[in-house]
């Protein structure tokens, strides 16, 4: 449970559960900070202030403030487990059958710079529309600006990881044309790549 005095205090006075035990111990924010602990540290405030929790507080937001794709499946299939963030959004017969359409939620960890502000700016306007203290806004905007860095070194390691699988299948399809089997072709990129290495070494 994070928050101030004030919010603290009320969570416990408004809990039913008596026999629970809690530990009280000042709060210190991680150097690790990023954007989508801020998100979270601003979701909790924001579920102990409506009496709510966390994961019901962070659905409500990314249902308002995240983009979201409709999928339709035909509605004897039980889309548990597909997809993680999701609601119904009505049904329909085409051709005989009955299909379920469903709203998909991007999850805050799988956005990218732009999507992920605008979710944390309308979790901001969240709480300050009930006084909560939220971040100064330098700290705020350092915050999104390393979550857009982190988000394009992983889109360019994605790629770099594409484009070696892409090689290394047009060398296979070239190898098959020549009549090699599996394991030649196997042995022969294990050599190459084993080449590459020793080259880079010297």
């Amino acid at each position: 449970m994070i928050g101030t005095k004030k919010e603290i205090l009320h969570k416990l006075i408004n809990s039913d559960d008596e026999q629970k035990v809690y530990e009280i111990k000042e709060y210190k924010q991680k150097r690790s900070l990023n954007a989508n602990n801020l998100l979270w540290l601003l979701v909790n405030k924001l579920a102990i202030a409506i009496k709510s929790t966390a994961d019901e507080v962070y659905i409500s937001m990314l249902k308002r403030y995240s983009e979201c794709q409709l999928v339709s499946v035909k509605s004897e299939i039980n889309v548990n487990g597909f997809f993680k963030y999701y609601e119904e959004a009505g049904k329909s017969i085409l051709k005989g059958q009955s299909y379920t359409h469903y709203k998909i939620y991007l999850g805050s960890s799988e956005m990218n710079t732009k999507q992920m502000s605008r979710l944390i700016d309308g979790v901001i306007d969240e709480c300050k529309a009930l006084d909560i203290e939220t971040m100064p806004e330098e700290h705020i905007k350092r915050l999104k600006e390393e979550w857009r860095c982190k988000v394009a070194i992983e889109g360019s390691f994605l790629g770099m990881l594409t484009a070696i699988s892409n090689i290394i299948e047009a060398v296979n399809e070239r190898m098959r044309k020549k009549g090699m089997n599996e394991e030649d072709i196997k042995k022969a990129l294990k050599a190459s790549f084993e080449t590459g290495i020793e080259a880079t070494d010297e």
